[in-house]
C-alpha cells in the first residue's frame, strides 16, 4: 500500500466513523459500491478524483489536495 493510499484510507475511515456512517450507508450516498469503499479503506484501490469527491460530499467534508514543487538539490 502506498503512503498516499494509506493516508487517504485512514482519512476516509476516520471521517466515516466521525459521521457515524457505515460502509453500506456511504456506498449508497456516494453511488460507489460497498466493496470499493472497503478496498479504499484498506488502501487497496487507487480512486479517481471523481470518486474521492463523491465520498467527500457524502461525508460532508472538504476535498483538497496540494501540488507542490519538490526541492531539487
Amino acid at each position: 500500500m502506498s503512503n498516499n493510499n494509506s493516508r487517504l484510507a485512514s482519512l476516509i475511515r476516520q471521517m466515516r466513523a466521525y459521521r457515524g456512517v457505515s460502509q453500506e450507508q456511504l456506498a449508497q450516498a456516494s453511488g460507489i459500491s460497498k466493496s470499493s469503499i472497503s478496498k479504499l479503506e484498506q488502501g487497496q484501490l487507487n480512486p479517481s478524483i471523481k470518486t474521492v469527491q463523491a465520498i467527500s460530499e457524502s461525508l460532508k467534508c472538504k476535498f483538497t489536495f496540494n501540488i507542490e514543487p519538490i526541492d531539487e538539490e
